[in-house]
Parts: C-alpha cells; structure tokens; sequence
C-alpha cells in the first residue's frame, strides 16, 4: 500500500507543481515548490531504501547460515559419516539410502542452428552467355543447452537423476570417471558422458560424497 502511494505521489506531484508554476508569480516561488516536493520525495523512497537493505542482509546472512551448515556437513562426510536424507522424487530401492539431493537441470549437446556458407559458380554456355549455379553449405552450430529439470540424487548404490522430461541413473560399479565444473557434475559411463548443473554450493558436498563412497 505504501508502494502505490509512493507512485501515486510521484505521478501526480508534477501536475500541482505545473499548476503552481502557472498560480506563482515569481521563478523564486515556483523553486520553493519544486524544492519541497523533491525533499517529499526522498522521505517517501527513504522505508523503501531501508527494506531493500534490510532484504539484501537477511539474504546475506541466509547464505552466511548454507555456508556454514554445508562446512560442517562436508567435514562429516570426509570423516565418513554419511547423511541419511529423503528423497523428492527419486525412487529408491528396498534397502537403498540417500546421502546427498538437490535441484538440478540435465544438459545436452544440442544443434541450435545452422551457419549458411553460400557459393556461386557460374557456367559458361556459349560466347558471351553464361549461367550461375548457387548453392548454400551448412555448419552445424551446436551448444551445451538444458534439456530437463529434476531432482539429482547420490545413494549408497548410485547416482540418479530423477527429471520431469529425461532421467538417468548410474551404478557405482559401472561409473568410469567423473569431475566437477564450475556450476556442476560431469558423470562418465564408458563413452558416454551425462551432465548435470546443480547449485554451486552443493558441488563440493557432492564431489567429497562420491570420492568417499568409490573408495568404500
């Protein structure tokens, strides 16, 4: 409600102001106004700047919290204590355990469009006459593009991604390699390769996860 009165103000504070430019005689009476409304203003915008911070330092100290809650859980993990954890919407197995979920988008490489390279050749037919023969070559553009939202999860058998349009899962005993990426997890089953983007803060909790469970 503040907020539309705010703009309600802003909107329609110009018009008093042109009519008491018209009204006031003098250019010194019409400044007085001009000067009153402005300091009005900056009163107005002055709760709104102080929620805008307020906003800013509770999502501050929301991460400061993650980030600490996700140290003390990492140094649990490297001394070997797995979370127990459920799932949203991975199924698991009879007696299979989670240790580790959290929102991900699976990424593909995907053809996204063509890049036309034309030529034109032209054919003499007789003296003095000639015909062109056109013709367009097409590169492939290909780009790394999401493909699926899910739910990607590490259990105590293998990694699953559970997504709204494609999923995966892998078994430990058949995962070749995997490493992380800036904002994600690339997992190896033989050639083929799946990838993963998740929140940036989960990737080293993830990584320190599936060390630990290969060496197990």
């Amino acid at each position: 409600m503040n907020l539309i009165r705010i703009i309600g103000l802003i909107l329609f504070a110009p018009l008093v102001i042109f009519e008491a430019s018209s009204i006031l005689e003098t250019p010194l009476k019409s400044g007085i106004v001009i000067a009153i409304y402005l300091i009005i203003i900056y009163f107005c915008l002055q709760p709104l700047s102080k929620n805008s911070r307020k906003k800013k330092e509770a999502e501050l100290e929301a991460e400061k919290r993650l980030k600490e809650q996700l140290a003390i859980q990492l140094e649990a993990i490297k001394r070997g204590e797995k979370p127990t954890i459920k799932v949203q919407s991975a199924m698991l197995r009879e007696g299979e355990i989670a240790h580790f979920s959290t929102e991900g988008i699976l990424l593909e490489e995907k053809i996204t469009g063509y890049e036309a390279n034309s030529t034109s050749v032209r054919v003499k037919i007789t003296k003095g006459v000639s015909v062109g023969k056109g013709g367009t070559k097409g590169k492939a553009i290909r780009e790394i593009v999401g493909v699926s939202k899910g739910e990607l999860a590490i259990t105590n058998a293998r990694i699953i991604f559970a997504g709204q349009l494609k999923s995966f899962e892998i078994p430990f005993s058949k995962l070749t390699n995997f490493h992380s990426i800036e904002d994600g997890l690339i997992f190896h089953v033989g050639s083929k390769s799946h990838i993963v983007r998740i929140p940036r803060l989960a990737i080293p909790i993830a990584q320190c996860l599936l060390e630990n469970t290969q060496v197990a």
